[in-house]
């Protein structure tokens, strides 16, 4: 069964200038997919089909039916809130279609969504969709970008190509994969849908989200009698996947850069879903990168530890044992995991010798 059958696909309808696609925008489509790789021919008509599509949607007169079904992958499956979903196939099996086809079904469904994504689509696809579609780069950006899409009254949906690049089996103990293990942690605090991460192989996926303690479904792709399907033996549906009626480059590539230290940020914020925001906010402002986190963070456990130390020392001049020295200091300083009393004792020195030294 496909996602949902489309209705409408309107002629007659007058149309304003901005909601046109001029023959010039046509060629110009056109010309990016034949450079992408695409046959003329194919390339012309895609590029017709995706006029009659957006033409139709922004008249209002296309819908998903029936919308049950449609909202049971779209909102449940693909694009939960609070939790993202993982797909997986091989090159050429129809991913970023895959990508595109629910986007497409998505913008017919929730007016309010917003896509954050990292889909190579063509120039005129990106400025006819600004209002619905924006590509993302880095994390900072992607952090911004939900902000303001929230503080909009819209719900911001991650969609993510090509994302064994990114964060994959082999690097997620690095500082940028444990960085994103946080925000998918957390994401949900942020009332964000998604992430749709998509993936080349299984074996690129890290073991956390394979075995679902991070993250939600777990989803690949099937080929069966020319027609590509949806695949899980969890799920009690199939999913056949037409062709995309928006364009995207198959040679493509976007790119992304986790530039931010999500594990520090999120740690330091904390309220309401606006003080939260708020708070994000400011700290993107500062600019700060890795390295500069990560100094910062040095830099106030140092301030910390010496400020432990000198209270050592006041309670050392009492006459307390190391054992009772580390359980004061613990109940003043929780978050100081490290203090024992062989700590206090190697760094809090009793008065004889510190009149030694």
């Amino acid at each position: 069964m496909e996602l949902g059958n489309v209705e409408g696909y309107g002629q007659d309808a007058k149309m304003t200038p901005e909601d046109t696609i001029s023959a010039e925008e046509m060629e110009a489509l056109s010309r990016q997919l034949q450079t992408d790789g695409m046959g003329e021919s194919r390339a012309r008509k895609w590029a017709a089909e995706f006029r009659e599509w957006y033409l139709s949607f922004r008249r209002g007169e296309l819908k998903l039916a029936p919308a049950e079904y449609a909202e049971f992958w779209i909102d449940t499956i693909f694009f939960p809130a609070g939790y993202g979903t993982t797909v997986f196939a091989r090159p050429g099996e129809g991913k970023t279609n895959l990508v595109s086809y629910l986007i497409q079904s998505a913008l017919l469904l929730h007016p309010k969504w917003i896509f954050l994504h990292t889909v190579p689509f063509p120039d005129v696809v990106k400025k006819r969709l600004s209002d619905r579609l924006t590509e993302i780069k880095t994390a900072r950006q992607m952090m911004r970008n939900i902000i303001e899409v929230i503080r909009k009254g819209n719900i911001p949906v991650l969609c993510l190509d090509e994302w064994d690049s990114v964060y994959n089996a082999v690097n997620v103990n690095s500082r940028q994969g444990k960085s994103w293990s946080s925000f998918v942690w957390r994401q949900r605090h942020f009332s964000v849908r998604g992430p749709l991460m998509v993936y080349h192989a299984v074996n690129s996926i890290p073991k956390a989200i394979r075995n679902r303690t991070m993250a939600g479904e777990l989803l690949w792709i099937e080929g069966w009698k020319n027609e590509r399907y949806i695949s899980n033996p969890d799920l009690s549906q199939y999913m056949k996947i037409p062709r995309a009626s928006i364009p995207y480059l198959s040679k493509g590539n976007t790119g992304f850069e986790i530039d931010l230290d999500f594990s520090i940020l999120l740690n330091k914020v904390s309220g309401s879903q606006e003080e939260v925001l708020d708070q994000i906010e400011e700290e993107l402002e500062q600019g700060r990168g890795f390295e500069d986190e990560r100094e910062a963070l040095k830099q106030k456990r140092r301030e910390m530890k010496q400020q432990i130390i000198v209270k050592g020392l006041e309670l050392r001049n009492e006459s307390l044992t190391n054992p009772q020295i580390a359980d004061e200091l613990r109940s003043l300083f929780p978050e100081a995991d490290f203090i024992t009393p062989e700590w206090v004792r190697r760094n809090v020195p009793s008065k004889g010798a510190r009149d030694k030294n």
